[in-house]
């Protein structure tokens, strides 16, 4: 439970959050509440939709959850005839300042030695996760105490652990159904999200968005996973360990940990 909630500290105009090593900082008091909620483990925001029992803490995401499962409202971006969609006004902001007014100021990690740079404010915030040691995402399933930095491992976490959905990536309120089918000659794919189909696509069309900023790398990828990957290895971070007795291995990637796994210590 949240405490000390009541608790607003500014300085440098501007609004710090109290947690612990949590450095989120803004000029609008009402936005550091709103934070405030992601370290609580409190839900206060209930679907009311039949049979459904999803609860959020922030209502921002309930309405998220109610547009992209129960209603399948999408908003769409009308810049320059862009025509993508997304189920909530923050993802459509996000994306129009990402793609279509996307600053040229160069932001920086402020960890030492690391050389990566964005010109975006929120993906680099979610790359100073990787050297963070707060996880903020929590499994609410009873007795259970993991935690992990990404909203995805924890979907993760709940499909294998929690849900039964051995080798699943996917996140755990996605939908089976794969209406969203991929046109390309032969390839016959098909999707629970358009998205998924949309970043499908980039393999096709070889477009690789996802560029690595650090100093004298030329990789580039479709998707941002992978990026997210190949940065660990730049910056040697190994967070997947085995648990065998006597066995103090560490990989970058999940799979690695597996193939590592199958290889020395199955019998």
């Amino acid at each position: 439970m949240l405490n000390n909630c009541h608790i607003i500290t500014k300085s440098d105009d501007y609004f710090h959050c109290f947690w612990p090593k949590c450095q989120f900082k803004t000029k609008v008091k009402q936005q550091l509440t709103s934070h405030q909620l992601i370290h609580s483990e409190i839900k206060q925001f209930k679907c009311d939709f039949n049979k459904c029992h999803k609860s959020y803490k922030q209502f921002k995401h309930l309405i998220e959850h109610k547009n992209r499962v129960h209603l399948n409202f999408r908003i769409v971006c009308k810049f320059n005839e862009c025509n993508k969609s997304f189920a909530s006004k923050s993802g459509l902001d996000y994306h129009v300042q990402s793609f279509h007014l996307k600053s040229n100021k160069v932001l920086n990690c402020f960890w030492p030695k690391c050389q990566f740079t964005t010109s975006d404010k929120q993906c680099l915030t979610s790359h100073q996760l990787i050297h963070s040691e707060i996880k903020q995402f929590k499994c609410d399933f009873n007795n259970c105490e993991e935690s992990y930095k990404w909203r995805a491992q924890l979907a993760q976490h709940k499909n294998i652990v929690h849900l039964n959905a051995k080798n699943s990536s996917r996140l755990y309120w996605i939908s089976n159904e794969r209406k969203f089918k991929c046109n390309e000659e032969n390839c016959g794919k098909s999707f629970g999200q358009k998205s998924d189909l949309n970043q499908h696509k980039r393999i096709h069309s070889g477009e690789k968005q996802f560029v690595c900023h650090f100093k004298n790398c030329i990789k580039s990828f479709h998707r941002k996973r992978d990026l997210t990957e190949h940065m660990k290895r730049h910056l040697n971070i190994k967070s997947h360990k085995c648990i065998h007795n006597n066995c103090n291995q560490s990989f970058v990637t999940k799979w690695e940990l597996k193939q590592h796994c199958n290889y020395k210590h199955d019998n």
